[in-house]
């Protein structure tokens, strides 16, 4: 049985986004994207394609007729998440604005640390968001909003450094954007879900 030429894109985009930093893929899937996109079409997936951020992912097709069973899953993101993916989307809407020469924003832990602090009120609950930073920060890698660079700086980890994936453009649109910067507002007590993660 003869592979299909772009078994490899798709196979890929299963795993989850695809970069235009993964080189070869990407190629693959500009030359066979109409075939692709058929392809996935016929089993019930969109496949979305940002040429000009440089990232690729599925959707799935929503449809009252489709008995298909879900292969994107839902996650729900937790409030101390959620703030921080939209603070990163904020922060890569001020880059664009600022930065014509480069699409890629890179912030270290502290930089990340010191745009919490400015929207947390002083409170336990400030302390107890900052204690956790690391994992949070985590679970967005884990998510693919973030890619961390280089090794981790042991001797000073508030110097790691990580850059922000477009595709977290995707994921929050300006209007959806407001929406939620005003459910997140610090009135709301963090640990409360407050949004899906679909990507």
């Amino acid at each position: 049985m003869e592979t299909a030429a772009f078994a490899k894109t798709v196979i890929q985009l299963y795993k989850g986004p695809l970069y235009d930093d993964q080189k070869k893929e990407w190629e693959e899937l500009l030359i066979y994207f109409e075939e692709v996109r058929t392809y996935l079409e016929k089993i019930g997936l969109n496949l979305i394609l940002n040429e000009n951020d440089g990232f690729a992912y599925l959707d799935q097709i929503h449809s009252d007729e489709s008995a298909l069973p879900r292969i994107i899953s839902s996650r729900k993101l937790s409030w101390e998440v959620t703030l921080l993916c939209v603070l990163l989307r904020q922060k890569l809407d001020e880059f664009d604005l600022k930065d014509m020469d480069s699409r890629k924003l890179f912030l270290t832990k502290s930089e990340l640390k010191a745009e919490i602090e400015l929207f947390i009120d002083e409170n336990n609950n400030r302390s107890r968001l900052l204690d956790k930073l690391d994992s949070y920060i985590k679970q967005v890698v884990d998510l693919g909003y973030l890619k961390a660079v280089g090794t981790a700086n042991r001797e000073q980890p508030e110097r790691s450094r990580y850059e922000v994936r477009r595709i977290i453009k995707a994921r929050f649109n300006s209007d959806e954007l407001q929406q939620i910067l005003n459910k997140i507002a610090p009135q709301n007590e963090p640990g409360e879900d407050h949004t899906e993660d679909p990507i």
